[in-house]
């Protein structure tokens, strides 16, 4: 986050199965221009501890109607035809929330 920039409020979050981790993040690093574009602050991606094929990719927006707009993007059919010929093996779920309390415990 840059000074003067609001915090994300809001994180869509993807779980996807695939065959590679490493396939997720050179793709979001090759978008990272458009995904600024479309409001997107920050990401990450994880994996299951125990499956490393269990992913779950994390989109953070300061702008409701932005993680929106992306969340109809990827709910596309065009998009899950894409994600699936791009080495995902199973398109889980995919849901918006709004951060009310942020805090650290230090």
């Amino acid at each position: 986050m840059t000074e003067g920039e609001a915090p994300a409020r809001f994180r869509l979050t993807i779980r996807r199965r695939v065959t590679e981790v490493d396939d997720v993040v050179e793709r979001l690093g090759r978008i990272g221009r458009s995904l600024r574009e479309s409001g997107v602050l920050s990401y990450t991606i994880s994996r299951s501890a125990d499956d490393p094929s269990e992913t779950e990719v994390a989109l953070y927006f300061t702008d409701r109607s932005a993680a929106e707009q992306m969340m109809g993007r990827l709910d596309s059919p065009e998009s899950r035809e894409r994600a699936m010929l791009t080495g995902a093996l199973e398109l889980g779920a995919m849901w918006l929330t709004e951060t009310v309390v942020s805090a650290e415990l230090g």
